[in-house]
């Protein structure tokens, strides 16, 4: 028969009742020294430990009135839970998943850490413009109320970040998302896209990196925003011609002539605050060595596609680059930081305001329906993707003889006569 446990409560200075436990009568397996606020609370729990130690064995698990107590509350959740896939859950079982689960939580990262993560990674492979930085700004902030708003101004619960920025970012649905992008952006599909192309890749980085298990994004899909392209017709080509060939637009002419014979972007010709605009010197309208015909030489600080691409200058487009004599054939040719007001006052007055790419589509168009050669508009274009392309200008049914007539815009004055067409 095991010896009888002797535990006598001792009184402290400071008026407190303590228990001297033994290592080998202790739960823990080391020494305890618990104290109590009374010596009758001491006695009650020096009964309790005598009693089971007796009973069990030195080496039973002893549970003090409060664990107890703690036990039988968890075993109840557990039974009431009702729960079908683990009806046999065992107490020790919830406990250490629910630990796990607690462990996860704490090494988990947040949204916004992960969003900071995710576009240093993307700014190191490729460089950002500046359109690319505040629309992500935008999207993750809020957007400003107008473009001359403070930084300080913007819309905060428009932002992701407002909702989820502190959230862990396994723990963003599906469905959260999709409310987000219902909430805030789905007045177009044009907006609604954009939001989404700013969300996806933080969930993509983390998904890569097994910060979480699933992407929510992965099953989110672009809004269809599809719609016919946007093409200068007969009365407004001739209105555009006719009015760079005022004194008041004269020094847009070559600028808008490669826009609409060159099928250039704007951003490639006139410049933005990522880019400078596009220089004369790189106009070449008498090649040397291997390249024998005419051409802009679009270099790749300037390119979309900062690949580069060379455009051959079609017949009526040399002669408007012709119509300027060598003296003025230097520096920038239109740069939208100089000449920027009056390009939209132009675009105003040929009644083209709102229609953003009407140039290069007009470009895409007519090339194609007066060539019939997909690969050589692409080409001039710098376009890669022969879907987008057909999307855009392959099934377009233009004017009747707006693609012939396209081509005969000329300068006044000037001739298409015995010229014989040399791009290809």
């Amino acid at each position: 028969m095991p010896k009888r446990a002797q535990l006598t409560p001792k009184k402290l200075p400071n008026g407190n009742w303590q228990l001297n436990v033994p290592a080998n009568l202790s739960g823990t397996g080391s020494r305890s020294r618990p104290e109590y606020g009374s010596k009758q609370e001491a006695l009650v729990e020096a009964k309790r430990l005598r009693g089971h130690i007796a009973k069990h064995g030195s080496g039973s698990t002893r549970f003090t009135s409060s664990e107890a107590n703690d036990a039988q509350a968890a075993l109840s959740i557990i039974r009431e839970a009702n729960l079908r896939e683990h009806s046999d859950l065992t107490l020790k079982e919830a406990a250490r998943c629910y630990v796990e689960h607690l462990r996860k939580e704490e090494c988990a990262h947040t949204f916004e850490e992960v969003l900071h993560r995710s576009v240093q990674s993307r700014k190191v492979r490729r460089k950002w413009s500046t359109n690319h930085d505040q629309e992500t700004v935008a999207v993750m902030e809020g957007p400003l109320p107008h473009s001359s708003s403070d930084k300080s101004e913007r819309i905060k619960d428009r932002g992701f970040l407002y909702h989820y920025g502190s959230v862990a970012i396994d723990l963003i649905t599906e469905d959260q998302i999709l409310d987000f992008l219902s909430e805030y952006y789905a007045s177009s599909a044009s907006n609604y896209n954009r939001a989404l192309r700013t969300i996806k890749p933080i969930f993509k980085y983390a998904h890569d990196r097994s910060m979480i298990g699933y992407d929510p994004t992965h099953v989110i899909h672009r809004r269809d925003n599809k719609k016919s392209p946007e093409v200068l017709s007969t009365e407004e080509f001739n209105r555009v011609i006719e009015l760079i060939q005022t004194d008041e637009y004269r020094e847009l002419a070559p600028g808008i002539a490669i826009l609409m014979f060159a099928g250039l972007r704007p951003s490639e010709l006139m410049g933005n605050r990522d880019k400078n605009p596009l220089d004369w010197d790189k106009v070449i309208l008498k090649p040397e060595g291997v390249h024998k015909k005419p051409y802009i030489h679009v270099p790749p600080e300037s390119d979309k596609l900062k690949e580069g691409r060379l455009v051959h200058i079609e017949p009526n487009l040399m002669k408007w680059l012709e119509s300027f004599s060598k003296t003025e054939r230097t520096g920038p040719i239109c740069g939208f930081s100089t000449l920027g007001s009056k390009y939209n006052r132009l675009r105003k007055e040929a009644g083209l305001k709102g229609k953003h790419d009407v140039f290069r589509h007009s470009f895409g168009t007519y090339h194609y329906h007066q060539y019939s050669d997909m690969g050589r508009t692409m080409k001039q274009m710098g376009h890669t993707n022969p879907k987008t392309f057909k999307d855009h200008y392959h099934n377009y049914n233009p004017e009747e003889d707006a693609p012939h007539l396209y081509w005969r815009l000329l300068p006044n004055g000037a001739s298409l006569d015995n010229v014989v067409e040399f791009a290809s």
